[in-house]
């Protein structure tokens, strides 16, 4: 059952920041490293534009599964058959490090529900270990990033409430379009 945002919660959140793609250095698109701390304790996460599945991405979607989620098997099986290798124009697959421990996935594609320069935020998925460490929004920001240079909307569809929480910290709106349950502008420019 999808979750509409009737449904979801409508935590108040803090936004003096930058968007999220402006805070991307420009020249590191297809690799990124972030400083994060941990119990006091400085690891690197380590982003990647891949364009081959690693093995280990196998471990992230048994955990997955477990979770009940099944769109990394989908991810798995349509690259698989070629259906969907995230290689159109403008399109990408990143993948996080952290240690050299795929911890995350995450990728960007035309959106097939919509005209015209709007690119769709799928398949993302961060192992249950890594999360509440910013290995996430460091994933989206490096596709919201990557989406910049060739898109002007990117949307999303979530049907959890932590899903929903987690794209609106990242600076995605709520929408009503039956596809797509946020969405963010990008630029009013021509792409």
């Amino acid at each position: 059952m999808n979750l509409r945002h009737s449904q979801l919660a409508s935590p108040s959140v803090e936004r003096a920041r930058l968007p999220p793609w402006q805070q991307v250095d420009e020249h590191c698109l297809s690799f990124k490293q972030v400083d994060i701390k941990v119990l006091k304790m400085t690891e690197k996460i380590e982003i990647h534009q891949i364009n081959h599945l690693p093995s280990q991405l196998l471990t992230l979607e048994k955990e997955a599964v477990e979770e009940g989620f099944r769109f990394l098997t989908r991810l798995i099986t349509q690259w698989n058959s070629g259906a969907n290798r995230f290689d159109a124009p403008g399109e990408c697959l990143m993948v996080a490090y952290l240690d050299r421990r795929l911890i995350g996935v995450g990728g960007l594609s035309v959106d097939p529900y919509a005209k015209g320069h709007t690119a769709r935020l799928r398949r993302v998925y961060v192992a249950a270990s890594s999360r509440g460490q910013y290995v996430g929004q460091t994933l989206i920001e490096a596709l919201v990033a990557h989406a910049a240079r060739h898109f002007r909307i990117v949307r999303l569809s979530t049907d959890t409430v932590a899903g929903d929480a987690f794209y609106l910290r990242c600076g995605f709106t709520r929408s009503d379009d039956e596809h797509a349950t946020h969405t963010m502008v990008l630029s009013e420019r021509s792409v």
